[in-house]
């Protein structure tokens, strides 16, 4: 634009030639597709993405979790688009017992923000994991309840005329009808943790079941391509330290993995972890009461505390068979009565709505002859955080918080040695995990050995 000075009273005006424009001045947003690529490269492409989805279904509940690699393909023709034959191959689905409020319907499709960032009983705050999934698919599907929903952040397969859709979804009762003239857009389905053709006939899906295709050409969105040999590596991924996993959660009792090759019906069990059937009904009842004399948002008078053993197996099917199992005394403390002035104002902090609450867990003997288990202590946020040096607590035992974590989950948020010097801390989150590792975690830690001593746990278990 011109600018042409002009005097007037002794001052400059700029007079600036202004063009119609008939775009308006609305801020201009990034694409879809850019927003959820800010966010892979946020979620790094490993074995947490099995375990953001694991989250998820702890949030909402879940007892049991499968995931399945599925080898085979299906029809290609009778779609709702030609472009969807693409998505007819190989594919990882995702399995959990619970199936989906209307909350969580709305929280899925929501791009940069969560529905649970201000609930401090949920693991996951963000609502950005399960966007991870885009690593490996671009057209993740779930079957939960009474509706099946497709996303399709290309804005491709589900257009109707000019009006570009991102997603799609039946409710489940309309699928036998809709079966009849695109039957191959369903098949995939069939057949997998007890969906069939009675789950459309009725209806109703009791759990929750997401298929996600793998991808086998770049797309806008990623480029990564998910490979045989990629699948393997995430499974694999997982397993290395799954035993850790259903440690210090509230609802997930078991998870397993399944493959179904091309020649195979049925899936195919190769690898499971549990909580024992002789201590899972023990847990379930202690971590139960416990949650529910939590009051989120106050600072409760007394403090919250229960201690328990907890067996958890491991089994693997490739290969020789393979069973192992460990044995941890877990106490769960959540923080009440007298705490310091700083970490009381930060209980009762609505920006922030976390839970006081730490868990510390030992290794003890598995039987009466048994040696205990050596471990190198983790630190958790309801699942283990990645292991790195960051991730490790230099001490005999695993310590679980609802601590400030970076967005991606990796690690805990913590003091610079800038702002430890200066001791200057205006951050909330960083002032909250300081509080919980100087306040809470000590006192669920001497909680546990106190308890350990009391229920006669050898001493070389106790004294390390």
């Amino acid at each position: 634009d011109a600018v042409i000075p002009q005097r007037n009273s002794g001052y400059l005006i700029p007079i600036m030639e202004v063009e119609d424009d008939e775009e308006g001045f609305d801020l201009i947003q990034p694409t879809l597709i850019k927003q959820l690529r800010k966010i892979l490269d946020e979620y790094p492409d490993d074995g947490q993405i099995l375990k953001e989805l694991i989250q998820n279904a702890e949030d909402a509940g879940a007892k049991k979790v499968k995931f399945l690699y599925d080898k085979n393909s299906y029809g290609t023709d009778k779609l709702f688009s030609e472009g969807l034959a693409q998505y007819q191959g190989p594919a990882l689905y995702a399995y959990n017992d619970a199936t989906f409020s209307k909350d969580d319907w709305k929280g899925i499709r929501m791009i940069c923000d969560s529905i649970k960032v201000k609930d401090p009983m949920k693991v996951g705050r963000f609502g950005l994991g399960f966007k991870s999934i885009f690593h490996m698919t671009d057209l993740p599907s779930i079957l939960s309840s009474k509706r099946l929903g497709f996303i399709d952040p290309h804005e491709k397969h589900f257009n109707e005329g000019e009006n570009r859709k991102t997603g799609y979804d039946w409710p489940l009762s309309k699928v036998p009808e809709t079966m009849k003239t695109i039957p191959n857009l369903f098949l995939p389905y069939m057949g997998i943790f007890d969906c069939n053709n009675d789950s459309f006939v009725r209806g109703q899906y009791n759990g929750t079941l997401f298929r996600f295709p793998l991808r086998v050409s770049a797309s806008e969105l990623s480029k990564t391509l998910y490979s045989e040999e990629k699948v393997e590596h995430l499974f694999k991924s997982f397993m290395d330290d799954a035993r850790l996993v259903l440690l210090f959660l509230r609802n997930v009792e078991s998870i397993e993995l399944y493959v179904r090759e091309k020649s195979e019906e049925e899936p195919r069990c190769i690898f499971r972890v549990k909580i024992s059937d002789n201590s899972v009904q023990e847990a379930r009842c202690r971590r139960g009461d416990f949650f529910n004399q939590i009051k989120p948002g106050q600072h409760m008078l007394e403090p919250v505390t229960t201690t328990y053993p907890l067996t958890i197996e491991t089994e693997r099917y490739t290969g020789s068979p393979e069973h192992s199992a460990e044995r941890y005394l877990v106490t769960n403390y959540c923080c009440g009565g007298t705490v310091s002035v700083q970490f009381e104002k930060l209980l009762t902090d609505h920006e922030l709505s976390y839970l006081p609450s730490v868990g510390v867990a030992m290794a003890i003997p598995i039987g009466v002859k048994c040696t205990t288990l050596n471990i190198s202590g983790h630190v958790f946020c309801a699942l283990p955080l990645p292991i790195q040096t960051k991730s490790m607590t230099g001490l005999p035992v695993h310590v679980n918080g609802f601590f400030a974590l970076s967005q991606n989950r990796r690690h805990i948020k913590l003091p610079n040695a800038d702002q430890e010097e200066r001791g200057e801390l205006t951050d909330k989150s960083l002032l909250w995990n300081c509080c919980l590792l100087r306040e809470a975690v000590p006192a669920a830690y001497a909680t546990l050995i106190s308890e350990a001593i009391s229920k006669e746990v050898p001493p070389e278990a106790i004294y390390k």
